[in-house]
């Protein structure tokens, strides 16, 4: 770890005469934010209890086969007033943060005081009842896990047999979509009888079919009479004469969309039978994907 040292500090130790060390051990026994100070002696105007009986030099041991170091300490800590047996009868310390500080004498101890090593309280951790004392070890470095994760079916209710041992995505540093994994699949049934959605463009389709207007020819006049001798009168007008093939398809077209329309209604249902349909979740509105269609 990276250690900065005060300037005050600094000029003190490189002075030609010598500084009285103390090293001062921080244990923060709840992992709260709260903590407690040792050392071997009283530090007058600190909160720095007098308890360390023994502090081993701090070793490190290379570990091979995993390519890293750890670095541990042991510790051994005067308990007559029993603070500490008080502390361990309420909480487990194993993997409590511990602070390693040198601090000189005649300094400020909240100010110009750093730190030479940080770890975690490992086992065993032994208490005396008869010498009144806690000894325990100190390692920067406790316990390794592998890295990752698998869903189990004791991790989650109903687990879908093709999730287990699939292992989720792992992620490091800044990362955009990262594609996840699907933890509960979607619940599938079989119709009891076909089911559908009827073409929106039916309705107006229809309604347009009917409004086509066919055009017409002129095939000459046709007039009507009244009366007879002098009171005679003829009134003649135009004739036209009517597509009679686009009548027809006007005619086909209605039809069929009529008869396309009736079809397609008679599977539209305002309640469905489902089998299955106790997997899916109940007491709340669901969205049902048949053949595409949405319900």
């Amino acid at each position: 770890m990276a250690r900065t040292i005060p300037p005050a500090v600094q000029t003190l130790l490189e002075a030609d005469h010598g500084q009285e060390p103390v090293i001062v051990l921080e244990v923060f026994w709840t992992r709260g934010t709260t903590s407690e100070f040792y050392a071997d002696r009283p530090i007058a105007g600190t909160p720095v209890r007098a308890s360390i009986l023994s502090l081993s030099p701090i070793d490190a041991a290379v570990q091979v086969s995993g390519g890293g170091q750890s670095t541990s300490l042991s510790v051994t800590l005067d308990d007559t007033d029993a603070s500490v047996k008080a502390i361990l009868d309420e909480n487990d310390i194993h993997n409590a943060p511990v602070r390693v500080w040198f601090f000189l004498l005649g300094t400020d101890f909240a100010t110009e005081k750093f730190s030479v090593f940080r770890g975690q309280i490992n086992s065993p951790v032994v208490w005396s009842e008869g010498q009144r004392t806690l000894s325990f070890s100190v390692v920067n470095r406790i316990e390794d896990a592998e890295i990752g994760f698998s869903a189990e079916e004791g991790d989650f209710p109903a687990l879908p047999e093709e999730l287990i041992g699939r292992p989720w995505p792992i992620c490091f540093g800044t990362t955009i979509n990262v594609p996840a994994l699907k933890a509960v699949p979607a619940i599938s049934g079989a119709l009891a009888s076909g089911v559908g959605i009827k073409d929106f463009t039916l309705e107006s389709r229809l309604a347009k079919a009917q409004d086509i207007t066919c055009p017409v020819t002129p095939i000459g006049f046709q007039c009507t009479t009244t009366g007879g001798g002098i009171a005679y009168s003829a009134q003649c007008n135009i004739a036209f004469e009517n597509d009679v093939n686009c009548l027809q398809a006007r005619c086909v077209e209605i039809e069929r969309t009529r008869l396309e329309l009736a079809e397609q209604s008679q599977y539209e249902y305002t309640q469905i039978t489902v089998f299955g349909g106790k997997q899916f979740p109940q007491g709340r509105n669901v969205t049902l994907n048949i053949n595409s269609g949405l319900f």
